[in-house]
């Protein structure tokens, strides 16, 4: 079930390869994008943001996991490829060593510093508690999602880009399945999503694992291949910790951007949540690209045929430059307009529930409100980026004109809108 990727069409092979991989990715964006209408419809809006407040921090950690688990499958394509089986089986046993490591630490480490983190990050105070309990969950189950995608890693640097989409289909209906169990059944809330994804994961990559010992012989490994040996180890950190930091350095902006959306109020996270989902979808192909041209590229250094990654890259850098113009066009696309109520459209985050507002253009002095004041009705910047505010002032500034809002009168101009207006009759030296 192995497939070499050294000889053939590297067009061809890219295709064949990918075109798996892209699917198990659309697939996995389903069943996320599936997750988040579940949580949305059955819990409703808060639930939603707080979940969707935890995606960047969620990325950051997770993120490092898979590109750690790609790395290391890096160095057992070049062995497979090579025809060395024996170094590839060590390095096999060897990433699953550093594997239990890093999952081991990263468990410990974000488990007690979890709700820091949230603190840092400005989570809303109406959603903090079940921000703080779904990504407490998803965080103990990173060694799931170490189990999970080290062993798709490796099935894909033998060549078989199938067997992972069959088994991530697998953990895509159980965790829907799981979702309404737990959701419905045990009212569990937020926290039931997040244990319905950590149990579809391990269940998944449980029988990956078992597929793997009864269907690859050439991974049954000797006692000394299974030996602990340090140069494999350090081969596989020199490859498997950059990718990993790669992939956090890449979430690093998205924690920043979650950090000033937050701080916007629950309304506002749960609706770039729900945008966010749309990213992803189109995102997935690239994805698919990278995965499919470190195994091709890694069998291909390891045979030493060098003169085949110039093509494979221009191969994959054509098919990259056709989707973008492809993908460019469907986001671009004219739309139509979202219809608003003006009155309810521009208040302050976390006001507790919509109100009218006391004067057009109020919720545009308010908006840089992160969701506490000064006590005087003044805008407080603080939680947001640097400049933040004057970018959303004149981006509401420019819509709310487009909706025909005026600007707000000067306060010499300014009636006193705390007291009762005077009845009609009252004339003067009369007491309203």
């Amino acid at each position: 079930m192995t497939k070499d990727l050294t000889v053939g069409s590297p067009m061809g092979l890219i295709l064949n390869f990918g075109l798996p991989t892209l699917l198990g990715m659309l697939f996995q964006q389903f069943y996320n994008l599936m997750d988040t209408m579940i949580v949305g419809k059955l819990l409703g809006a808060q639930a939603l943001a707080a979940v969707g407040s935890t995606s960047s921090i969620n990325f950051f950690v997770i993120g490092f996991c898979m590109g750690v688990c790609s790395g290391f499958a890096i160095p057992v394509a070049q062995r497979m490829g090579a025809g060395d089986y024996a170094r590839m089986r060590r390095h096999v046993a060897n990433a699953a060593y550093l594997s239990i490591l890093f999952a081991t630490v990263l468990t410990v480490a974000t488990g007690l510093l979890c709700r820091t983190i949230l603190t840092v990050m400005n989570t809303p105070g109406d959603i903090f508690a079940d921000a703080e309990r779904y990504i407490f969950i998803i965080f103990m189950g990173i060694p799931t999602t170490f189990l999970y995608n080290l062993l798709a890693g490796i099935l894909r640097s033998l060549g078989d880009s199938r067997t992972p989409v069959y088994f991530l289909a697998l953990s895509s209906v159980l965790n829907i399945a799981l979702d309404f169990a737990f959701i419905l059944w045990f009212n569990a809330g937020v926290a039931g999503a997040a244990i319905a994804t950590v149990v579809s994961q391990g269940i998944s990559g449980a029988a990956c694992l078992v597929f793997m010992a009864k269907k690859y012989p050439v991974l049954r490994m000797s006692r000394e291949e299974r030996r602990l040996n340090w140069s494999s180890c350090r081969t596989l950190c020199i490859i498997g910790v950059p990718m990993g930091m790669q992939y956090s350095i890449t979430a690093i902006g998205s924690i920043v951007l979650q950090s000033a959306v937050n701080g916007l109020g629950s309304t506002y996270v749960a609706a770039v949540a729900a945008g966010s989902k749309l990213f992803q979808l189109l995102g997935c192909p690239f994805d698919a690209m990278g995965a499919t041209m470190a195994t091709y590229c890694g069998q291909n250094v390891g045979a030493w045929k060098l003169e085949r990654l110039g093509q494979g890259i221009r191969a994959c850098t054509l098919l990259g430059v056709l989707y973008s113009a492809l993908a460019f066009g469907a986001a671009c696309s004219p739309h139509q307009p979202v219809h608003c109520d003006q009155q309810r459209l521009l208040h302050p985050p976390l006001s507790g529930q919509h109100r009218p507002l006391l004067h057009p253009g109020d919720g545009i002095q308010r908006v840089c409100h992160p969701g506490r004041g000064a006590g005087d009705g003044r805008p407080d910047g603080r939680g947001l980026l640097p400049g933040a505010c004057v970018w959303i002032h004149g981006r509401l500034l420019r819509l709310s004109r487009r909706l025909g809002v005026r600007r707000p009168v000067s306060d010499s101009r300014q009636p006193d809108l705390h007291r009762p207006p005077a009845p009609e009759n009252a004339g003067p030296g009369r007491r309203p």
